[in-house]
């Protein structure tokens, strides 16, 4: 049986509505039940635990082969990651599928981007079988736009004119349930995961007006004040410098390299920009509830 964790997210959900979809058996861990309540309905079994408390972890290892471990930026993260790791080894799971980053280095200036090095290196010497998945800029990011573009048909960022790869995450989720069920060919290998082209945040406003119907800007802020918005927000600090740190890292172009990441594994084309900005056309709008598909 296949694992998979932070499964109320959008790779987590999506991954684990394709796992059902192949006809295999898949466990959902969360930690609220009524959040899981439509990944029940469909057929995946949900246990509660939580990776920030130990002893719950091996009742829901039981039986599991495999699993895709990702969780939510948190400043506990490789404790968190540690945590899983020394269950699943200890639990006799067989291939872990790491949900990491793009620019996962040890001495990388943003600390997410540590992190996940450091995890990545843990999970390589555990004895267990390992695959990293290091996405570029999930587009469903987008959607933390989508207030300001309903109400001024204009979103911010501190991105310059650098282009990125970004990636559908329920493409990043069909490469993971690929490699799950295949295991064996992709083991202790890194994929780089993106979507097919790499665009500007201009080329994808330009995009958005066209699937809108209606003008939609990109209105480039400095990292002063793309600061004061998201703290306004309500992001904590720390998280508010990684991502800083991230649009840094990618408007210098570092984010654009495209790969075949997800045609070779996971068999289909990845999806564009515009077909991601057609599939939530309701989120940006926001004239009708969007419905996710896998």
């Amino acid at each position: 049986m296949i694992l998979v964790t932070g499964a109320t997210g959008k790779t987590g959900r999506a991954l684990v509505r394709q796992i059902v979809a192949m006809g295999m058996p898949v466990r959902a861990l969360v930690r609220d039940r009524a959040k899981a309540a439509e990944l029940e309905a469909q057929g995946a079994e949900i246990v509660i635990a939580d990776l920030g408390t130990p002893e719950t972890l091996a009742p829901a290892l039981v039986a599991i082969d495999k699993a895709y471990l990702m969780t939510a930026a948190d400043p506990a993260q490789v404790m968190l990651h540690s945590n899983f790791i020394r269950a699943a080894k200890q639990a006799g799971v067989r291939h872990i599928v790491r949900h990491s980053v793009r620019g996962a280095e040890l001495d990388s200036p943003i600390k997410i981007a540590r992190w996940h090095a450091t995890s990545q290196k843990e999970l390589e010497h555990s004895g267990i079988a390992w695959t990293h998945l290091q996405p570029v800029y999930n587009m469903q990011n987008f959607l933390t736009f989508a207030s300001t573009i309903q109400s001024q048909g204009t979103f911010y960022a501190p991105m310059k004119d650098g282009a990125l790869s970004m990636v559908d995450a329920r493409d990043v989720a069909a490469v993971a349930a690929a490699v799950l069920i295949e295991s064996v060919p992709h083991q202790d290998k890194t994929y780089l995961v993106t979507g097919p082209e790499a665009l500007t945040f201009a080329d994808a406003a330009e995009q958005l007006s066209a699937v809108l119907a209606k003008p939609v800007r990109y209105r480039d802020l400095t990292p002063e004040n793309a600061r004061k918005a998201l703290v306004q927000k309500g992001v904590p600090e720390w998280y508010v410098d990684d991502l800083l740190g991230f649009y840094a890292f990618y408007n210098t172009g570092a984010g654009a390299t495209v790969s075949d990441t997800v045609a070779t594994i996971a068999g289909h084309p990845g999806r564009r920009f515009h077909q991601f900005a057609q599939d939530y056309r309701s989120a940006f709008s926001g004239n009708a509830v969007t419905r996710e598909t896998p």
